[in-house]
Parts: structure tokens; sequence; C-alpha cells
């Protein structure tokens, strides 16, 4: 994981991403075939893609958003498959590819997809329809920084391709989102919505694809290099069940510059020695690296006070991009440690994910389940990104302390409070907004959804206490039989059809009817 300044800077990016949906076209003019000097003309091979979304409804999770219409780019490659940015398609209901000059519109469905990375793969449900979509040819690499780029695609303000021109401003290996990171290619154009999973382009091939810019900067966009994609097609694979996405190794420790001379004369660093220093090593007993070890190269990488590593002659990337192509058969990576003093050759273990406490959605809906007057949900990532953390923090909410924090146990949850407190006779007096966290249950520490199931139906006599994490918020008691009683006539005057997701149906469906 970068040092703590590096991620803040990253965090900038990942955020500004999140404002705008999509990039966009860019102000120089493009070669007149449409796609690059080489001749090689790539507009069949760009597509409109047109998408019916609804999104999670987070205080009221038996339901969906209402549908919103939006449109993206996307590129066709080998296999008569189409790739595209996932924020493209994310929570599409319906889905329609529009090629180049053509007003016909092909359904269409997503087969990959993984947030995280921003990226996803489509396919024709009519095979026939991409005869005459020839498919587009992927870069082995991302560009040098100066080269001119080509981005194609259909930002918003017209229905025709938009061909134009950008600089490779940067290259560098930073945050996407959902503890995702890899490659990025900066050039020195505004992207606009509509432009999100159209090509980039570079001598007649695909260097990646546009995926975000920035609101508050002009003339910054971002693309995800082909470095990244093709990892993305490897690990997912070309069947019609593709293998989940599971993204480049991590460090997941906490690294410092040492740059800083008390610093380094603490840690006793002579001139020549360079490196990152370890300030909070991961919590895992098959970790050897110790709180203020210094990381002075990874494998033949010997690594700046910076964190860069010379990844070739004309570029320089953080240490961490280096774990995957040096990642052994046993999952660990060589570094050379300098520790009291001594050079040390050790092997840290990596992976690719952290079984994070609070999840993200990837295209899912939240799970739920609504108990007479309450709705209840686990804590996912998005309610974090959308509420007030220095609130929650105030309140002393579980949500606020542990964000970024992994389960303590296995099938761990925070279960919160997903909506007020639904109004009926039972609740004078009651309130709870803003999500509380659930402790406990008649005394019985709530620890997932599926045990919060459990316990309401184990209490289903005498009185039912609720009480909570949060500071300030008024414990419940309901009588069970009123409880019961009142379940239906909530769930009818609240429009939920079904009390709970799917999943709960082996603990709920023979103990609440609805």
């Amino acid at each position: 994981m970068p040092h703590p300044i590096r991620l803040l800077s990253v965090a900038l990016i990942a955020g500004a991403s999140l404002l705008l949906s999509a990039p966009a076209a860019m102000a120089q003019d493009a070669p007149a075939n449409g796609a690059s000097s080489s001749g090689v003309d790539l507009r069949p091979s760009v597509v409109q893609i047109h998408a019916t979304t609804r999104e999670p409804e987070m205080t009221r999770p038996w339901t969906k958003s209402a549908p919103r219409e939006a449109t993206g780019s996307g590129v066709v490659i080998d296999g008569g498959r189409i790739l595209t940015n996932a924020h493209v398609v994310e929570y599409a209901q319906r889905l329609f590819v529009q090629p180049y000059q053509s007003s016909d519109r092909l359904e269409a469905r997503v087969i990959a997809m993984d947030t995280g990375i921003d990226l996803a793969v489509l396919t024709l449900e009519d095979p026939s329809g991409f005869e005459e979509l020839p498919p587009a040819t992927l870069a082995g690499r991302s560009p040098n920084v100066g080269k001119t780029v080509t981005a194609l695609g259909y930002p918003i303000g017209g229905d025709a391709l938009s061909i134009t021109e950008g600089v490779v401003s940067r290259v560098e290996y930073a945050a996407y989102g959902e503890d995702t990171f890899g490659l990025q290619v900066q050039i020195d154009a505004a992207l606009n919505p509509g432009n999100s999973g159209g090509p980039v382009v570079l001598d007649g091939e695909v260097i990646g694809l546009a995926f975000s810019g920035l609101d508050f900067a002009e003339n910054i966009g971002y693309v995800i290099p082909t470095e990244e994609v093709t990892l993305f097609l490897g690990q997912i694979g070309d069947s019609d069940a593709p293998e989940p996405y599971e993204g480049r190794v991590q460090f997941f420790d906490w690294f410092q510059t040492t740059e800083n001379p008390a610093l380094r004369e603490r840690l006793k660093l002579d001139r020549e020695t360079t490196g990152m220093v370890c300030t909070v090593p991961e919590d895992r007993e098959d970790n050897p690296l110790k709180k203020w070890d210094v990381i002075t190269a990874i494998g033949p990488y010997d690594i700046g006070n910076d964190g860069l590593i010379q990844w070739d002659e004309d570029l320089r990337l953080y240490f961490e991009f280096a774990g995957h192509e040096l990642l052994d058969e046993d999952g660990t990576v060589p570094v050379t440690l300098y520790r009291n003093g001594q050079t040390i050759e050790e092997r840290v273990p990596l992976r690719s994910r952290r079984d994070l406490l609070m999840t993200h959605l990837k295209g899912t809906y939240p799970r739920y389940m609504v108990v007479g007057p309450m709705v209840f949900t686990p804590a996912y990532s998005l309610h974090t990104e959308r509420l007030n953390l220095g609130f929650l923090a105030a309140r002393k909410s579980p949500m606020a302390e542990r964000f970024n924090s992994t389960r303590a146990f296995e099938g761990e949850e925070l279960v919160v409070l997903a909506s007020p407190i639904l109004p009926h006779r039972i609740t004078k007096d009651y309130e709870a907004q803003y999500f509380p966290t659930i402790k406990s249950v008649n005394g019985d520490e709530v620890e997932s959804l599926e045990h919060l199931a459990e316990l309401m139906v184990e209490h289903d006599r005498g009185f039912v206490t609720i009480e909570w994490h949060d500071q300030g918020v008024k414990t419940l008691v309901f009588d069970a039989d009123e409880l019961r009683e009142a379940h239906l006539d909530i769930l009818d005057d609240n429009g939920i059809r079904r009390a709970w997701s799917r999943e709960l149906d082996d603990v709920l469906e023979d103990e609440f009817e609805g």
C-alpha cells in the first residue's frame, strides 16, 4: 500500500473519477482518417453503448432507484466481445450497442465486470451482429510520455463519433477504487461524459480506455492502459462463465519515504542507502516485515527514497508495481531489507484482496431484512462514501472506527438500520436516524445480518430489546407479539413486496410472512 502522502494524491484522483462519470473529447484536430497516423482506421471498431440503469436505494434496500438513461463508448476486441468501462454498464437493466454510422441498436449483455479496475466486457445477444464489427488490436504496453494519442468515442454534445488528440503527460501506478491499484496514463486533455470506455489509440493500436477526468482542472484526463486491460482479460478468461478478476498483488503494509534527516538518523541510514520504511506492518502471521524495516529493493529493482523504481529506460514507477511480475508460485516476492544496521534478504507474501469488513457491492444490490418497523442491512463501503464520517466518529459509530478494516472473524459484518424507523403505533417516541449500527438483541451481540435474523427468530416471545453501538441512539423495546402483528401492516403501508433478500430465506421463510 502506498505511503500516506502518495495515498492522498491518488485519493484525489479516485474521488474525481466519481465526480465525472465519464471522459471526453479533446480539443486538438485528429488525423483525417479518424484513427492514427499509421493509416489504420479504427472507427468501425468503436461503438456507442446505451444503458438503462437502476442503482441501489441504500435507504430503501427492498427496491431500486428510478430508471436512468446513460450512454458511453466501447471498442470491439477479439472473440466477438466489446470492451468498455464498468461504470458505463453497472446496474444496467437494459443494454444496447450502436455500431459506427448505424441507426441500429443491438441488444447486449455484460459477461464480465470489475468495478475496482473499472472494466467490463459485453457480448451481443445475437452474435451475427458482430459480422460488420471488426476487432481492434491491443498494444503491448502503454505509450511513453510525450507521445500524441488519439481518442475515439461518443461524448455528450452530439451523436456522431468524436475523434480528437492529446499528449501523454504522465504514466504512474495509482489508485483506481475498491482496494485496486494499477497503471494509469494521464493525457493533457479534458474528458467528458460519454467518452467513457472509448479507445485511445497510437499507431493503429489501442493503448487504453478513457475512463475519467478532473472537473476542477483543465486538460487532464485518465486512461486505463493496455497493461491493466490485458491483465483483466487474462484473469477472467474467454468463456461464457468468466473467472472473477483478482487484480494485481499488493503490499497491505503502510510505508513512508525516507527523506527526512532525523528519520534517516533514527534508522541509521547512510547516504547511499535508499528505500521506503515500513511504519505499520500488516498483521499477518506469515508477514516477515517489522516496524522500521526499510525496503531497499524489490527483486532486482532498487527503491528510491521516493518509493520509485526504474521500471525501464523512460519510466519510474512506485515499487509495488513490480510485485506482480516478481510473484513466485508460493505467492511471495523477494525483497531486500535494512534492519537494525543489517541487510537482510526476505520473501514477502502478497495478495490481491483483503477480507474487508465493509465490502463493495460490485454491481450487486444490498442484502436486507425488514422486521416490523426496522430495516436492516450490512454496512457497505458505499455507506462510508456517502455518509459524514466526522458525525459518525463523534457518535462512536463502528462504521467510522473500522471503515477500512478487515474482518475480525470469518463472516463478520456490521449491521445498520438502513432506513428511519417506519411509522406505526408501536414505534411511539422511537427514532433512530443516520444509520446506527446494531449492537445486540436481548443482550446477544450481533455478528452479521444472518446472525441478526437468527436472533430475531430466537427471541420471538416476550420483549425484544435492540441496543446500538452508536451513542445517543435510543434503545428500542418491542413486545414480540405486537412486533409480529405489525409486520404485515408495515410492509403493506410501505409497498414492500419482499421483507428480506433471498439469502435469508432459509432462516426467515417460516417465521415471518411477507
